[in-house]
């Protein structure tokens, strides 16, 4: 069983004393966000509560008292003796596409289930709640902080402040932001791939990347995942043998597998060895914290390109 090491914790939960209500909902309110948005993963052992008190400088019952209330919303199962694992609530369970699409039928009763979409099914209030947050915060993260747009936006430096604070040094300047991933997948193709070009990514992955370097006349090489990510030793072997002109991996919450890790670092980054010497595709969809100024950019499959 996967252990989430207590250290990672403060990372995963960002700054969660900030809002209202005692301090043990708080706490259950970062660690069900991080929760459903797979920076604890499912089946996780989350830390005991005597340990997560000591790492929060929290005393044992308001721990104790927020993984009660987990527990009454059915993010976690606990266990005499083999302390709590992170689930998935029963709600989330009953179907793998939105009801609206297949009126929750879809692989019951000899319906047909379409295995290129995994979708978990959204929880409506909580989906409008952030329809009407990035309503509201999309102007201000869209547009420039001058009228003459020589300045970046507030999504810009949003972006760049999350990466950053993911480990990843990134200024606003390094980021092109584009409409969509076809729309950034096409502009890296034209830049970088040529007829008979070679490309390394993810198998499985997102399939508009494989029509559009496939439109663009490459050759794929496929590098299989494992159940936990990337094989790091054949990656390396894979990207030294080939030589690509381009390599494109997502690298977190990953499309089609939903593959992720906590702390906001699924997968692991490629060591230098394996890190290409040609222009790279790594794609990051966007997770963790809420970036201080703007919404996020993105969600699973569906990512702003770095």
């Amino acid at each position: 069983m996967r252990r989430v090491p207590v250290s990672r914790c403060p990372r995963l939960l960002g700054d969660w004393r900030a809002g209202g209500g005692s301090l043990a909902e708080r706490l259950a309110d970062a660690m069900e966000k991080a929760v459903r948005d797979g920076r604890l993963p499912l089946g996780a052992q989350i830390p005991a509560e005597r340990l997560l008190a000591g790492e929060l400088g929290l005393a044992r019952g308001t721990v104790a008292a927020g993984y009660r209330i987990l527990r009454a919303r059915q993010l976690i199962v606990t266990r005499t003796g083999s302390g709590s694992t992170v689930r998935v609530p029963p709600q989330l369970r009953d179907r793998l596409s939105p009801w609206a699409s297949d009126r929750g039928e879809a692989g019951r009763n000899g319906a047909p289930l379409d295995l290129t979409v995994a979708e978990p099914a959204a929880l409506l209030d909580e989906l409008l709640q952030a329809v009407r947050e990035a309503t509201e915060t999309l102007p201000a993260a869209l547009l420039a902080d001058t009228p003459g747009y020589n300045r970046a936006s507030a999504l810009h430096t949003g972006i760049a402040d999350l990466y950053s604070a993911q480990g990843l040094a990134t200024d606003s300047g390094h980021l092109l932001l584009t409409s969509g991933a076809d729309a950034a997948l096409s502009l890296i193709s034209a830049a970088y791939l040529r007829p008979n070009s070679r490309v390394v990514l993810d198998s499985p992955t997102y399939p508009g990347a494989l029509a559009l370097f496939r439109g663009a006349g490459a050759r794929l090489v496929s590098q299989p995942l494992t159940p936990t990510g990337w094989d790091m030793p054949a990656l390396n072997d894979t990207l030294a043998t080939i030589r690509p002109s381009l390599t494109y991996l997502v690298a977190d919450f990953h499309n089609p597998t939903g593959l992720a890790d906590g702390g906001g670092r699924p997968h692991r980054t490629p060591p230098p060895a394996a890190r290409p010497r040609h222009p790279g595709g790594l794609r990051r969809n966007h997770a963790g914290p809420r970036p201080a100024r703007g919404p996020h950019a993105a969600g699973p499959g569906r990512g702003t390109r770095r």
